[in-house]
């Protein structure tokens, strides 16, 4: 384990493409009925808001919220790839 960890680096983890991204993914959603439910993470002066584009796309193809959309706020720092500052 203690190698395994040695050869781990401080670089960013490159994204995974091999998933469609989110707006493929919603113009690909056929219509349904059930329900939905939308979340972004951002930086504190994002303009706009991703998660209520998302959720207006779900309510176009039948799918009716569960809940309010919610934001998280991402820090420097925090999650995978990122460099501890």
């Amino acid at each position: 384990m203690l190698k395994s960890l040695a050869s781990q680096t401080n670089e960013p983890t490159p994204p995974n493409l091999a998933h469609p991204g989110i707006r493929a993914w919603l113009d690909a959603l056929p219509a349904g009925h059930g329900r939905g439910a939308a979340f972004e993470t951002r930086i504190w002066w994002s303009p706009g808001s991703a998660a209520k584009a998302i959720l207006k796309k779900l309510e176009q193809a039948g799918y009716r919220p569960v809940a309010k959309t919610q934001r998280f706020i991402a820090r420097p720092g925090a999650g995978p790839g990122c460099k501890a500052g």
